[in-house]
């Protein structure tokens, strides 16, 4: 019986140091793929500030006596008023059943959220008349009302009396 023979190879030495057989990849041909790759992220960034730059996401304020829908209800804010600490709100809202549905309003006065003392309450299919007193401090900075229902805000700047 004859043993079965053995066969080894092995591989020529300039096979060994190159990463695939046949090729080479240079020192010069790195740096010149990770220069490349640099401006290609460069100019991604660049794209994307000229994007956030130039994107008008923010709706200007509404005015006041306008009727805004926001979402499904419909909102007229007719007037304020500012009694020492105390900002009131006039305002017309309807257009759907809700319990929750005035929840929405907020102020922000002199650049800060204002706590709302008297609210709405619930809303109804019909619109009617209601008024929101924020407690606001006593310097005369802006006032802005804002209105969120769903993904949807609107936005108004109440005048100082």
């Amino acid at each position: 019986m004859t043993e079965p023979r053995v066969v080894c190879r092995v591989a020529p030495a300039e096979m060994l140091t190159r990463p695939y057989p046949g090729t080479s990849m240079r020192t010069r041909t790195l740096m010149l793929l990770s220069l490349l790759c640099g401006l290609l992220i460069l100019f991604a960034g660049v794209a994307l500030l000229i994007q956030l730059v130039n994107r008008a996401d923010v709706e200007p304020p509404r005015e006041i006596g306008e009727a805004v829908t926001v979402g499904d209800m419909v909102v007229v804010v007719e007037g304020s008023s500012e009694t020492g600490t105390l900002h009131t709100v006039q305002l017309d809202i309807g257009g759907v059943a809700d319990p929750e549905g005035a929840d929405g309003f907020r102020m922000i006065a002199s650049a800060r959220p204002a706590p709302l003392l008297e609210s709405c309450g619930a809303t109804t299919v019909e619109v009617r008349s209601c008024e929101l007193v924020f407690e606001v401090s006593d310097d005369a900075g802006s006032r802005q009302l804002i209105y969120d229902r769903g993904d949807q805000t609107a936005r108004w700047i109440l005048q100082m009396p």
